[in-house]
């Protein structure tokens, strides 16, 4: 997955990687300053809140939520 996954966004861990893998997080702030094409929300029930902190920034990258059901906004 790191091959396709270059970074997660994660304003609550102070870990530099993700648990047993070598995928690095990144806060809000240098998501913003990388201006992804894509952004993956894995936990759904966050989706709004946080496409509602990145997007006004963000205005070329396209947020996907995967759960409950696939969606690309």
């Amino acid at each position: 997955m790191h091959k396709r996954l270059r970074s997660l966004l994660n304003a609550n861990n102070d870990k530099h990687f993700m648990l047993g893998s070598h995928i690095p997080n990144l806060s809000p702030e240098a998501i913003r300053k990388a201006e992804p094409d894509y952004v993956v929300i894995l936990p759904w029930y966050i989706a709004d809140e946080v496409q509602a902190q990145l997007s006004p920034d963000l205005p070329n990258t396209q947020f996907l939520i995967a759960v409950p059901e696939l969606e690309m906004s």
